[in-house]
């Protein structure tokens, strides 16, 4: 992904934060059957910024089968990792912002003696 795809990414993700207000759903993550659909509704959701809602639906449909095609598993793992790389990009940059702002407040905070 290029910066300005990982900026549009960024984008559409707070702009569909702003509009959609659902209720979150509580899965039980020691059934496999919840921890398999709250792993497809991740993917899908992820697919859905990435590239569109009809190639979102089709993937859903694809992964909700009991027997999932190749491609279709593969674009999931694919999206997954992506999805991980994103998240990642985004717990540095917020480390490194209250790094820096901790080392500025530090840097002019007046000490007594």
């Amino acid at each position: 992904m290029t910066t300005i795809d990982v900026k549009l990414l960024v984008r559409k993700f707070a702009s569909d934060n702003k509009l959609r207000n659902k209720p979150k759903k509580n899965y039980n993550m020691s059934d496999p059957m919840q921890r398999k659909q709250w792993w497809i509704d991740k993917v899908c959701y992820f697919c859905y910024l990435k590239h569109d809602k009809e190639t979102a639906q089709a993937l859903r449909i694809e992964l909700t089968k009991p027997y999932v095609h190749p491609t279709a598993r593969a674009m999931a793992k694919e999206l997954w990792n992506d999805k991980i790389r994103f998240d990642e990009i985004i717990t540095r940059r917020t480390n490194e912002y209250t790094q820096a702002k901790e080392t500025y407040r530090q840097k002019l905070r007046t000490r007594r003696k």
